[in-house]
């Protein structure tokens, strides 16, 4: 687990340290959301996408209804 994204994850989100969170290791999959929400992205930055737009890590992301997560070509670390 990388604690540090963890946390990190959930600053951003506004979530209390120890919230859980979903780990991602090497290569990810593709999530479709069933409803809106927020998530963060922190730790490995694996080329991930919304609905095939680029998206950054360490960054608030507002998801709707039905968008598409998906990860692309490992660029850094192996845990996200």
């Amino acid at each position: 687990m990388d604690s540090y994204a963890a946390k990190m994850c959930n600053l951003i989100l506004g979530n209390s340290e120890e919230k859980s969170v979903l780990e991602i290791t090497q290569f990810g999959p593709k999530l479709k959301f069933l409803e809106a929400t927020s998530i963060s992205i922190c730790g490995a930055y694996l080329s991930p996408k919304i609905n095939d737009c680029a998206v950054q890590n360490n960054k608030l992301l507002q998801i709707n209804k039905e968008d598409v997560m998906s990860f692309g070509k490992r660029e850094l670390g192996c845990r996200v």
